[in-house]
């Protein structure tokens, strides 16, 4: 028998980004259990990158309704000067003029979709996957108005998440209020962290009485099918690869470059590349170090033709500043990515999160300090001179496919 499930998304393609891909391939594997999936997303894409190739992967049996927003995300960048340059300082107007964030327009629009839709269809199971974290209200409100379990899906912290801003403790105070009540109210919850799920049992009381799911996010191995052999970029060079999204703080690679200037002074030739957006001017940073002929920015390129250029790399970069409070907390998609292509992970991590954890289980590369300087540089010596061997052991568990058969089997439970 055929079950049905709606999901409510408002990152999905031909919008890129590795938040993208979580449900992208959770629907791409999940079909073949007999399910079939509404997805209602947002049309407006023009703040996001855009991957087209990601939509020759949605399954035909999916429906997607996509809906004209009621609303505009007010960027501030053309409006104030000031804040022209500034990352950092663009995310921190935005959180002060938002509480919880600047998509929560969206729920106005997608919740008459929403009742449209469920009017006119029967589902067994409704999903709301965030960010933004606005959903998480809309749907908690809408419980009580459907038959159907209503599920959230977590694909990054809320109020612990190291990449927000809160411009005051009222504007923290205020969200993680929000957040409480949110959950409090859904019975069903999956996240991508364990972490979230640890926290919210100090907070919520009768936390434990929910059916909670951590599913952490993954690599899809048909991604690799048709990636080359590594080649080398610069002969005798080493390269180090970062993929995904710089921001103005937390994972900014500060440390990395003053290592590859240090090494360069020992005639150690480090190229870092880096395949994404970032909200830092990353050649202006170079120029500090002296290191600008070292330092390859590629931009957004699309999924499968960052993995190809991964490829290429001697070794992998992941940073999460532990001077930055709740950077524990995150991983980020690209790190499963990462294990896949069994290239050695240079992690400069808390020592104590949940990608540390991962890294030393797996034992699929170095976790460092990003505060360590003397020993960033030691090690990333050490890791491209000497080849040191990693063996990527259990890395199979973040497969898409299983993933989609352990989320099968827990939605069937909840039906």
């Amino acid at each position: 028998m055929v079950k049905r499930g709606l999901l409510v998304s408002y990152y999905f393609p031909p919008v890129g980004g590795g938040g993208v891909q979580r449900w992208l391939k959770l629907l791409k594997y999940i079909s073949g259990f007999g399910w079939e999936f509404t997805v209602i997303t947002n049309n407006q894409t023009h703040s996001s990158p855009e991957d087209k190739t990601l939509l020759q992967e949605i399954p035909q049996n999916v429906k997607i309704i996509r809906t004209q927003s009621s609303g505009t995300v007010e960027t501030f960048k053309s409006k104030t000067p000031f804040l022209k340059n500034s990352g950092y300082w663009q995310r921190w107007a935005s959180a002060f003029f938002h509480i919880t964030d600047s998509r929560s327009y969206w729920n106005d629009t997608s919740r008459t979709f929403l009742k449209e839709e469920i009017a006119n269809s029967k589902y067994d199971v409704i999903i709301f996957t965030l960010p933004p974290y606005s959903l998480a209200i809309l749907a908690s409100e809408l419980v009580k108005e459907v038959k159907c379990p209503v599920i959230l899906d977590m694909r990054d912290p809320w109020t612990i998440n190291p990449y927000k801003i809160y411009p005051t403790p009222l504007h923290r105070f205020l969200d993680e209020r929000r957040e409480v009540k949110s959950i409090s109210k859904l019975s069903f919850l999956i996240s991508a962290y364990e972490s979230t799920f640890h926290n919210y049992r100090k907070r919520i009381p009768n936390f434990d009485s929910k059916k909670i799911l951590v599913l952490p996010n993954g690599y899809d191995e048909s991604d690799f099918k048709e990636i080359k052999s590594a080649e080398s970029f610069h002969g005798s060079t080493y390269n180090l690869g970062f993929l995904g999204s710089v921001y103005s703080h937390l994972n900014t690679p500060h440390a990395i470059f003053e290592a590859i200037e240090k090494l360069k002074q020992e005639k150690i030739d480090v190229h870092f590349h880096h395949i994404g957006t970032s909200v830092y001017d990353l050649l202006k940073l170079a120029k500090k170090y002296g290191i600008e002929e070292s330092i390859h920015t590629w931009g957004y390129t699309d999924h499968k033709r960052s993995l190809q250029i991964l490829q290429n790399m001697d070794a992998v970069c992941l940073i999460l500043d532990d001077r930055w409070p709740r950077s524990e907390y995150t991983i980020g998609g690209k790190f499963y990515e990462y294990l896949r292509l069994k290239k050695p992970i240079f992690a400069l991590v808390p020592e104590e999160g949940e990608a540390a954890r991962i890294i030393k289980n797996t034992n699929s590369g170095i976790v460092l300090s990003a505060r360590d300087n003397d020993q960033i540089v030691l090690k990333l010596r050490s890791l491209l001179l000497e080849k040191q061997q990693f063996s990527w052991e259990g890395i199979e568990a973040y497969s898409r496919e299983r993933q989609a058969s352990v989320l099968n089997e827990f939605l069937n439970q909840i039906i």
